[in-house]
């Protein structure tokens, strides 16, 4: 069985993060890249000052091993307008198994039960199809929401220069959807 643990960022993880930001396939799709086991560790450094000054949320993502599998991060978090916006990217060897579900399923706690927010916003570009497809499996992101949030959506396509779906995850709609999962397993382990 699978498991993830979110754990805040540090250096002991920058050569495993270089390893996997070393394929294509997974950074083809991010707005930012690194080149060296350097680059990772001031890629962790900004995420842990960022989160100092409250604006950053950045976990590491560990496999059931505790072994390094990814990062996920809230980002441009606004306490005042309760938004927030996400971003995961995952070493290719774990793709399609389900830790994406889980580290969101985990971060999404910590902004909607700790933080108190109310949307998270999560830009894909239209040409990662993969990950289309898995916000699409999750069944509380309401997909292409970009009309609704004209600005963010310009903001976003213009930060990674290419066409953007702006995905929308409101709090209502996870916490429902975590409460059923909850309470379905709760009936299951009743009937073993």
């Amino acid at each position: 069985m699978i498991t993830v643990h979110l754990v805040p960022h540090d250096k002991q993880y920058a050569r495993h993060m270089y390893r996997i930001m070393r394929d294509p396939e997974v950074t083809e799709h991010l707005s930012f890249n690194m080149t060296s086991t350097e680059d990772a560790i001031r890629y962790i450094r900004q995420v842990q000052q960022e989160e100092r000054e409250g604006k950053t949320i950045s976990r590491a993502i560990l496999d059931e091993n505790r072994e390094f599998v990814g990062s996920i991060s809230l980002m441009k978090i606004n306490l005042n307008t309760g938004q927030a916006h996400l971003g995961t990217w995952l070493d290719k060897r774990v793709w399609g198994k389900g830790y994406n579900r889980l580290a969101k399923q985990e971060i999404l706690k910590i902004a909607f039960l700790k933080l108190n927010l109310r949307r998270i916003f999560v830009g894909v570009r239209r040409a990662n199809k993969r990950s289309i497809r898995a916000q699409e499996k999750l069944g509380y992101v309401t997909m292409d929401a970009g009309k609704q949030y004209p600005v963010q959506l310009e903001t976003m396509e213009k930060r990674e220069q290419c066409p953007v779906m702006l995905n929308v995850i409101y709090r209502h709609d996870f916490l429902n959807h975590f409460l059923q999962n909850v309470s379905q397993k709760r009936k299951v382990n009743h009937h073993v």
